[in-house]
């Protein structure tokens, strides 16, 4: 539904791909289930902080920010601040949480909705080898 905001799993697993929906709320606090404030979309697992990151809803814009030391990849590259997040971006959480961004407005080409799995891995595999973020 392009009038709603939400984060869909990615997962190598063709019957496990795009089967969990995150609808987003004005802020949305991703977190470990343990955290000591309550997360709305709880993660748990290698690299997932207490307090991971924020997601927020503003005039129609997703923004996402990261908390310290916490490790958010957005395309292929290391999250260091509060960024605006576009239609099909692949956000990486911790170590085995992969997701792209539903965040459809008015004049979005939809062909941004097939980056899947394979693309965030890749992104990803070539920032850690190289330092640097994928051209997309």
């Amino acid at each position: 539904d392009a009038s709603k905001f939400y984060l869909i799993n990615l997962n190598a697993d063709p019957a496990l791909n795009e089967m969990l929906v995150y609808y987003l709320k004005e802020v949305t606090l991703v977190g470990r289930g343990s955290s000591d404030s309550s997360q709305d979309i709880q993660l748990n697992g290698s690299g997932i902080m207490p307090e991971h990151c924020v997601v927020e809803v503003e005039n129609g814009w997703v923004h996402i920010s990261p908390k310290p030391k916490a490790k958010t990849y957005i395309n292929g590259k290391l999250l260091e601040e509060r960024i605006k997040l576009k239609l099909g971006d692949r956000i990486v959480m911790g170590n085995n949480y992969f997701f792209r961004i539903n965040c459809a407005r008015p004049g979005d080409r939809q062909q941004s909705m097939n980056a899947d799995f394979d693309l965030a891995q890749k992104e990803l595999a070539a920032h850690e080898l190289h330092g640097n973020a994928t051209e997309v």
